[in-house]
């Protein structure tokens, strides 16, 4: 699908939110519930995901040795993308 296709989708949806999910460097699905509309926008111009995602272990514990981010960092928002694929 291209992206427009998948916009043209999501509008004729009856849904109104779309799960969004990163796999942490654990490989565990780490995501959010995003609005269709700041999906949309998403689509086109990427989106802040918190980078706690590459700083906590499965059980939600900070590694203690991380440089990347951690409490040092305060976890701000990473850019990220969503790449539609095409099959």
């Amino acid at each position: 699908m291209t992206k427009q296709e998948v916009i043209d989708l999501l509008e004729d949806s009856k849904h109104s939110k779309v799960k969004v999910a990163i796999v942490d460097i654990d490989g565990v699905l780490r995501g959010k519930f995003m609005h269709i509309n700041k999906f949309i926008a998403a689509l086109k111009t990427g989106f802040g995901f918190c980078d706690v995602v590459f700083g906590w272990d499965m059980a939600d514990e900070s590694y203690d040795n991380a440089k990347v981010t951690g409490w040092h960092t305060g976890y701000p928002d990473a850019p990220a993308r969503i790449d539609v694929a095409t099959f």
